[in-house]
């Protein structure tokens, strides 16, 4: 009997459109991103990133760190779902991006804001975006939790 195998999720779906995006951003070909995994250490050949790109392969989380750095962009970068103010029921009001629900295998329902602040540490997923329902002593718990102490000592000293 043979495995089934597992599609691409939402999550990786996102981070497929973010490659693409952020190569074109660059005026990469798929090859130029190749050669650039081949300096990262990761090789990949232009038809592997394709196959990622299009969803008929998925990435792992090595690729995924390395594709970061091929691209020169942070991984939470390629793990978020880009939105605009466009998508906002105000286009004139970026602010309401944050707002957004975004596609994720994190869950649903999931706003733009909170997967952002998970994303780079800074708060749960489950943390309320507006400010008077927030708990802020719990947010630092977690945050403390997450965040190596070098790290957020330094942190706090560039603050």
């Amino acid at each position: 009997m043979g495995r089934k195998s597992i599609e691409v999720g939402a999550s990786g779906q996102t981070v497929a459109a973010n490659i693409t995006r952020f190569r074109g951003l660059r005026g990469w070909t798929l090859a130029q991103l190749s050669e650039q995994l081949d300096i990262v250490g990761r090789p990949l050949t232009g038809n592997t990133l394709s196959a990622i790109e299009n969803c008929t392969r998925r990435s792992d989380t090595d690729d995924l760190v390395a594709i970061a750095a091929a691209l020169r962009v942070s991984p939470a970068a390629l793990l978020m779902p880009y939105v605009d103010a466009s998508a906002t029921p105000d286009p004139s009001d970026p602010s309401l991006v944050i707002e957004q629900h975004v596609p994720t295998s994190a869950g649903s329902g999931v706003e733009a804001g909170q997967l952002w602040d998970w994303l780079i540490a800074d708060s749960p997923l489950d943390a309320s975006q507006i400010l008077e329902r927030r708990d802020e002593v719990a947010i630092e718990m977690w945050r403390r939790e997450q965040v190596p102490t070098w790290a957020y000592r330094t942190r706090l000293q560039r603050e």
